[in-house]
């Protein structure tokens, strides 16, 4: 599931009122942020124009008005420097004199009439001379006379020197060295910078030498060094570098059925789209590429309209063949689940042909206009037929992007099942059977549950029968082989359903989305682990087998074949799964958003997370907390003082985007609310005029959207908008690290051996402290209290966040780890 915790966007054509309520698209995206931090090394890179000359130690003009006996004067060959006296320094002056420009050996000096200026030319010099000093008589009216002395140092011109040209494959780094000896005087500054073509890489840090590192994209590019010496010689040392790469043959098949958050690398070359499971409606299998106005750093583009996410292929070989033949097929829908493309916007397709140029040949936009709470699904197949002799060459490519108003997570699109074969018109007819959503939570009233609250109520909580959704793009109805649902606790490896049959004997027709609802197998979580486990993770997995599918042609139709939804029973209590794909605005005094719960066993509320997106809204905003018992209508059992609210981006808590607070009472202080069993609702309330506080909404989980509640007017109402508030009741008897809006403490972690394998130790002086390790989603795969030694062998290999926390020193750290195998 996705995940996009932080900046929304908020403009009059890009939001919208459901009764009372207003929504809002999100304005970035910490997916794609947190991935995009993965790719920064610790060398600063160069880019942009190249400076005409970086000149250091005496390098600027010398036209002064103000000068001192001795001041040094650069020439450059065979160019006239013109050399000035100063009135300011020479108040009294009425002319000027050569005093040796019959002596000169180096160029020649002329006084130039009506000025107090001497125009010097040198001549050729091959490096540098020093011959010259120019002596310059200054003379009041009574013709009394002042020597004034400049040393000329004559330098030659710059030059430019040509590098043979560099072959380097495709995402490799190469160290390019300039022969800087050839300038005369000591080095003191380097600039750097692309001169030539698109970039196709990244530049390191340069002296001499320097590192390129290529992209996924090929071509002819140049990188430019400019070395300035101490005389101001400043010589440019120019690298061509060739990027090459292979041509994918056909058949080209992708349906973006993994996890992403970027497209895979061996078929795409650029990381501007965002693959996800939670923003399309009714995709053709999971995983989609979403167009949004967010780039591949989770953050708006700027500019205003235009073009925004780009989605390159990788380059094809088409050499001979037939142009009656070969096709490009998708699926494309807008919106989604979030908010839809304008008049304006559109997706567009291209293609490139063989002299280099991209050529439109498919454009779609939306001719209607969608209610913000419509769920837009994907339309019949598009085809586009590569028909013209100029695309038919080994290194076409073919493009989609779109074009938005790039403020953010707005004017969506979906693409989906992207495939190019031969010797096929493509009919949305072929071999593969998928999975079009994930499965349910295991829970039926939450989507997570403390352990204490779920133990001895299984009954109640636990979901009693599943949904399999499956589509099938095959001519005919379809039988499905070996299936099979499986149940496990990841954290503690308990096998708890295995082998179980999904579904038994299924025909699958064509074309439409199939669903089948079964009862669920028995099996009994409770009294298998210790109630005060804080972290417990279940997974509810489904796999198909499709013997009519032809994974060695289409290795990825057995992508979507398996999908796995994880429940977690930690210290909270949530109906959301994490994600916001909206906002939900409070901006007046007196309006609230609550959350309804169920208390099973006595506990303690000891506080609550939200997710406060930021629209450019002060640092803090006050709200309060009230609980209510039974009723909403009822007087409050508790009522904070104010809290204000802190944005997870602007405090280093963004793994999960959540802010973090302790119930405290209306002093101010922390107290813990003891619970009985019974019907509560928390409530966060605004206090402050005409100042809007915005809510995370997830879109994903609409059925518990009977249990939020919005209060405007005197009274309270369920939401019209389908949905969960990201909001969330911590309970347990240990008080929740709180997000801390004062100077962290700052604390050193070190993490070793990484990459690891295996074992992975924790060195960090503190006590008391918990390591989770998080998967690129926010997810939890693993979780321990106080062990500086983590076992990680069983994690799939891959990038993780590690979080290590510590309730007494209130604070976080973060690394980025791999796993091996």
């Amino acid at each position: 599931m996705k995940w996009i915790p932080t900046f929304l966007c908020f403009l009059a054509f890009s939001t919208g009122i459901l009764g009372q309520e207003t929504l809002l698209p999100l304005q970035s995206n910490q997916v794609l942020q947190d991935r995009y931090s993965l790719s920064i090394t610790s060398a600063p890179s160069f880019s942009g124009e190249i400076a005409d000359v970086r000149f250091l130690n005496g390098c600027e003009n010398i036209d002064l008005e103000t000068f001192s006996d001795g001041q040094d004067v650069f020439c450059t060959s065979e160019i006239p420097r013109k050399i000035c006296i100063s009135t300011q320094a020479f108040p009294q002056i009425d002319s000027i004199a050569c005093g040796n420009c019959d002596e000169l050996v180096d160029g020649s000096a002329t006084i130039l009439s009506g000025e107090f200026c001497i125009e010097y030319t040198p001549i050729d010099i091959s490096e540098l001379s020093f011959n010259d000093t120019l002596a310059i008589l200054v003379c009041d009216d009574n013709a009394n006379c002042e020597e004034v002395l400049f040393p000329l140092i004559i330098r030659r011109e710059n030059i430019t020197v040509m590098t043979p040209e560099s072959v380097i494959p495709i995402e490799t780094t190469l160290e390019l060295c300039s022969p800087v000896s050839l300038l005369p005087g000591e080095i003191y500054s380097y600039n750097l910078a692309f001169c030539e073509g698109d970039n196709l890489g990244s530049l390191g840090e340069a002296d001499s030498c320097f590192q390129f590192t290529s992209t996924r994209f090929a071509g002819l590019t140049a990188a430019c060094l400019i070395a300035t010496d101490e005389w101001c010689i400043s010589d440019t040392f120019r690298f061509p570098i060739r990027v090459v790469g292979d041509t994918l043959p056909l058949p080209i098949f992708e349906d973006f059925s993994y996890a992403g958050p970027y497209p895979d690398p061996s078929l795409w070359l650029d990381d501007q789209v965002f693959i996800n499971n939670s923003l399309a409606f009714q995709p053709p299998s999971i995983g989609v590429a979403t167009f949004d106005g967010i780039d591949e750093k989770g953050t708006p583009y700027v500019g205003g309209f235009g073009i925004s996410d780009k989605l390159t292929s990788n380059y094809l070989d088409l050499s001979g063949l037939n142009a009656d033949n070969v096709y490009l097929s998708f699926y494309a829908a807008p919106k989604g689940l979030g908010f839809a493309p304008g008049p304006t916007d559109s997706l567009i397709l291209e293609f490139k042909d063989q002299s280099g140029d991209w050529v439109k040949v498919w454009t779609d936009v939306v001719d209607q206009s969608y209610s913000l709470i419509d769920q837009v699904p994907f339309e019949d197949i598009s085809t586009v037929h590569i028909n013209q002799p100029g695309f038919l060459f080994s290194g076409f490519q073919f493009r989609f992007y779109n074009l938005s108003s790039n403020v953010g997570l707005n004017d969506l699109w979906h693409l989906d099942y992207v495939r190019i074969n031969k010797d096929e018109i493509p009919t949305g007819r072929f071999s593969d059977i998928a999975f079009t959503q994930y499965p349910e939570n295991l829970l039926s009233n939450y989507s997570a549950l403390p352990w204490k609250q779920f133990d001895g109520h299984q009954s109640s909580e636990l979901i009693t029968g599943y949904s399999v959704s499956l589509r099938s793009f095959f001519e005919e109805t379809q039988s499905i082989g070996n299936s099979s649902l499986s149940v496990e606790e990841t954290t503690n490896a308990v096998t708890v359903l295995s082998g179980n049959t999904l579904l038994d004997a299924a025909n699958i027709p064509p074309s439409e989305e199939t669903i089948f609802d079964r009862p669920m197998p028995g099996f009994d979580l409770e009294g298998l682990f210790d109630p005060s486990d804080m972290d417990l993770k279940v997974d509810l997995s489904y796999t198909i087998e499709v013997g009519d599918e032809n994974p060695a042609e289409f290795p990825a139709v057995e992508q979507n074949n398996s999908v796995i939804t994880t429940t977690h029973f930690s210290d909270y209590l949530a109906y959301d799964d994490g994600t916001a794909e909206l906002a939900l605005k409070l901006e007046d005094t007196g309006q609230s958003l609550a959350i309804e719960f169920d208390i099973n066993e006595p506990d303690s509320l000891q506080g609550f997370s939200v997710m406060f997106p930021r629209l450019g809204q002060p640092s803090s905003v006050g709200f309060r907390v009230r609980i209510h018992q039974s009723d909403l209508s009822s007087p409050a059992i508790f009522l904070s003082g104010e809290y204000e609210t802190l944005f997870a981006d602007a405090l280093e808590e963004k793994l999960q985007g959540f802010t973090t607070y302790k119930l405290r009472n209306e002093s101010g202080d922390p107290e813990a609310l003891n619970l009985d069993p019974g019907n509560y609702f928390l409530v966060i309330e605004q206090i402050q005029p005409s100042i809007r506080i915005l809510i995370g909404l997830d879109q994903n989980n609409i059925q518990y959207s009977d249990k939020q509640y919005f209060f405007l007017d005197d009274s309270w109402a369920g939401l019209d908008i389908p949905g969960s508030l990201l909001l969330r009741a911590i309970l347990g008897a240990e008080e929740p690290i709180a997000t801390n809006i004062g100077e962290q403490q700052q604390v050193s972690l070190k993490v070793f051996p990484n990459p690891s394998s295996g074992l992975l130790n924790i060195q960090v002086p503190l006590e008391n402290f918990k390591a989770t390790i998080y998967d690129l989603f926010g997810r939890e795969v693993f979780t321990s209290n106080n062990n500086p030694l983590l076992d990680v062998s069983d994690l799939v290999p891959g990038t993780y966040y590690l979080e290590v926390g510590s309730q007494d020193y209130q604070m976080r750290e973060i690394a980025i780890i791999q796993i091996l195998r």
